[in-house]
């Protein structure tokens, strides 16, 4: 019986100290299920350039450590609408963190978001589901 070969996951995430964490965390809980690649972005721009340029099966943030510049209103809630204009445009979902009761500006914008501290169980329950549905079987 020949073994399935595990899904290629880009995941591309802001560059920052949690990040690093962040994405630790998830090459050991999911590394068995998936290939994780993790290209890093510290713009907005270099986000969507990124976005046009390969493919991502998801995008994970931690919101402050992004320059910002779309839309109005705070940073934050100018990466929200960056993200759900990366969604809406590019088919990309987003993870994203902060350190801020953010969750219905999230909600309201189609970013499952996580404010830190987090449940670690709950937040890579919200990755597998996003990489399950966004990853292709087998290449």
């Amino acid at each position: 019986m020949a073994l399935a070969k595990k899904r290629t996951a880009l995941i591309l995430r802001s560059d920052g100290p949690i990040e690093k964490l962040i994405e630790a965390v998830i090459h050991k809980n999911l590394g068995g299920s998936y290939r994780l690649k993790f290209p890093r972005f510290d713009s907005e721009a270099e986000m969507f350039r990124i976005a046009q340029e390969r493919r991502i099966d998801l995008v994970c943030v931690y919101l402050g450590n992004v320059r910002w510049k779309l839309g109005k209103g705070s940073r934050f809630q100018r990466g929200l609408n960056a993200l759900a204009y990366l969604k809406a445009e590019y088919g990309i979902v987003a993870v994203a963190t902060q350190g801020m009761p953010l969750t219905n500006q999230a909600k309201r914008s189609g970013v499952a978001f996580f404010e830190t501290p987090f449940c670690l169980d709950e937040f890579l329950k919200a990755v597998r589901a996003c990489l399950d549905s966004t990853v292709p079987g087998e290449l």
